[in-house]
């Protein structure tokens, strides 16, 4: 959903990173020890769990827990260089205007100058017409060197998935259908989008309206997939969207098996953040566990880039209790975990961000 952070006060930059999993390892650096254009690298078991997640998964979704924190910018970044330098992907999508996104896809490709306009940035993600995230230009910088000299059937793209943006850019509210190139496919496409936002909005629709709003997304990602038949998509979106227990959210009709094996890891935050407006929901209580597992170092959770950490959720898909559709755990097995067990059965994973900082924006020139 269109969940968007208050600022957070400057002092707790940096605050809360550096957890150490149960399987060893160094502490990750916070997001604020992170350089402006730096993509750090994932490494030791997060990057072990990020490929066993990827192996034989055709979308691997993940998530953000809020909009414009730099913690969830900096590891998706990071998991983007470890996934393109392991394992064959064709392409990123993100909760981002379609139209807009055009502009990022011609620039990875190769269009233009090698500084990534702004155009470019902010169709990463096109909530809103400032938002030009510094992370996000890293992220557009890190695909094109990747995609240099590759030949085109190897080269990753970029692909926004809503028919909704900001007012400016939408077609139904005057605004321009593309920003950057458009071929026969992606003027197809958007015009499409174009007549189901219209009619979404004459039935009384809004950006409110997940089932609506995600049953384009799914089929602009269906439209991805057509495309590039083979090869890994890295999904990113808000958390909701991603949930397999949401209905008719993204995350759920991804579930139904349509596009192939789909692997999604979830994102939450610090119950009681100060910086964060937006309420956890049903993810307090997991965050809650997460907060106490790393508090006192509790096996499984795995340091990763920018303070934030990993835990793989699938071990209490069968530790439950009978009656409730499990069994008792084995020998090696984790304990019998309410919280967690209801957390696995949304997600295959979650990224755990103990703080919050706000993302990086550029600049105007």
């Amino acid at each position: 959903m269109d969940a968007r952070p208050v600022s957070a006060p400057a002092e707790r930059r940096g605050a809360g990173g550096g957890i150490l999993s149960g399987h060893g390892g160094s502490p990750a650096r916070t997001a604020a020890a992170v350089a402006d254009g730096e993509v750090p690298a994932l490494g030791g078991p997060a990057a072990e769990l990020v490929d066993r997640l990827a192996s034989g998964a055709r979308v691997l979704g993940w998530s953000e827990g809020v909009h414009l924190r730099r913690e969830y910018l900096v590891a998706r970044n990071a998991v983007l260089r470890h996934l393109i330098g392991h394992h064959r992907v064709a392409a990123v999508a993100a909760e981002s205007h379609f139209g807009r996104s055009r502009a990022a896809d011609a620039y990875i490709l190769g269009a233009g100058p090698d500084e990534p306009p702004r155009a470019a940035v902010g169709g990463v993600w096109s909530w809103a017409r400032s938002a030009a995230l510094a992370d996000n230009r890293a992220l557009l910088r890190l695909l094109r060197r990747h995609n240099a000299g590759r030949a085109p059937a190897e080269r990753v793209r970029f692909y926004g998935l809503e028919m909704y943006g900001s007012g400016t850019v939408e077609p139904a509210h005057g605004g321009p259908a593309f920003e950057g190139p458009a071929g026969p496919d992606d003027t197809r496409h958007a015009e499409w989008l174009g007549r189901r936002l219209a009619e979404h909005r004459a039935a009384g629709g809004d950006h409110r309206d997940l089932a609506g709003r995600d049953a384009a997304q799914y089929a602009t990602l269906c439209e991805v997939a057509r495309r590039h038949p083979e090869g890994l998509i890295l999904l990113f979106e808000q958390v909701e969207h991603l949930d397999r227990r949401v209905p008719h959210a993204l995350g759920a009709r991804l579930a139904r098996g349509g596009l192939g094996a789909c692997r999604t890891v979830g994102a939450v935050w610090r119950d009681g953040d100060p910086s964060v407006a937006y309420p956890l929901g049903r993810y307090r209580d997991l965050s809650r566990h997460l907060a106490e597992r790393a508090a006192t170092g509790g096996p499984g959770l795995l340091a990763a880039p920018g303070g934030t950490s990993l835990l793989d959720l699938r071990p209490w898909r069968t530790a439950r209790p009978p009656a409730q559709g499990g069994r008792a755990p084995g020998a090696g097995e984790p304990p019998l975990d309410a919280v967690f067990a209801d957390a696995a059965s949304a997600f295959d994973a979650v990224l755990y961000a103990p703080s919050l900082t706000p993302a990086a924006r550029i600049a105007p020139s």
